[in-house]
């Protein structure tokens, strides 16, 4: 009894203050629209992947793998580009890959081995469709170009060999007819020594390289930019559920607020007359 006389209290408490909820339902609306119209699609399209790079240790000399920076800089490479456009011509977009260098970026950050793309062209299809293309001609060149990226990130091995290589000719010119014990062979001796340390390292990358896997993860497919932001249904809904509770609990609040006042206002009830003793028999 007592719970259906206090839903009825709160029923005429809302109609009493209907006007707060509609207000409320109104504003949260027009605000859930206002931001719709703010962030409107752009003409701008993006994603992001994380790069994960896996090979056996070095048998000779520190880790060296290729960096996330290494992997951004061969997103907008040639091989990539042209491998995109290749895609968008099958679809029926004509995107040069120098065109689509002058549209694109590549670049590092957000954590380890993840790497943003951003796609700017004037139509907002264009860009999210060569965005989609570039993704896959990303992961399908990183994974065939592996090799080649270990070999470029161990590269000052391979010099260090090249340099070792070339004095140890020099040195074993020098050495020509020389005793066995003369200062010439010595340094022959130490030259070979210098060599064969090179070679096993350049070896040891060059194992590496061989064995190196990349794996690329997306952790944001293609989008354009500001169309998250239009999904009209779940934000008119989000609103009107928003407006609603609000429009409730303030017509409620606004009804204890009444009764308050009216309470401090009222006057206060008479002091009953004292009545007179009756006789006693």
């Amino acid at each position: 009894m007592a719970e259906s006389e206090g839903l009825g209290r709160d029923l005429l408490a809302l109609r009493r203050h209907l006007w707060f909820p509609v207000a409320a339902l109104v504003l949260a609306l027009a605000v859930a629209v206002g931001v719709g119209l703010a962030f409107s699609p752009s003409d701008e399209a993006s994603f992001r992947v994380r790069v994960g790079l896996s090979a056996p240790p070095p048998l000779f000399g520190p880790p060296i793998l290729p960096s996330t920076e290494d992997l951004a800089r061969l997103a907008v490479s040639p091989e990539v580009l042209e491998r995109a456009s290749g895609t968008l011509a099958a679809e029926g977009i004509r995107v040069s890959a120098e065109e689509m260098a002058g549209r694109v970026s590549a670049s590092a950050g957000g954590g380890e081995g993840v790497i943003s793309f951003t796609v700017k062209d004037g139509n907002g299809e264009r860009a999210l469709a060569t965005a989609r293309a570039w993704e896959s001609a990303f992961v399908a060149v990183a994974q065939e170009e592996a090799p080649e990226l270990e070999r470029r990130a161990a590269a000052g091995y391979q010099a260090q060999l090249d340099v070792a290589a070339s004095l140890l000719e020099e040195k074993r010119q020098a050495a020509a007819g020389e005793g066995p014990d003369s200062p010439a062979q010595q340094e022959l001796e130490a030259a070979q020594e210098n060599y064969q340390v090179a070679s096993r390292l350049q070896q040891s990358y060059e194992l590496v390289a061989r064995m190196l896997r990349v794996d690329v993860i997306t952790e944001r497919v293609p989008y354009l930019k500001g169309g998250a932001a239009l999904d009209w249904a779940g934000r008119m809904g989000a609103a009107v559920a928003f407006g609603v509770v609000v429009g409730v609990l303030g017509a409620l609040g606004l009804e204890v607020l009444a009764r308050r006042r009216l309470r401090d206002v009222a006057p206060p009830a008479p002091a009953e007359a004292e009545r007179p003793p009756s006789p006693s028999p």
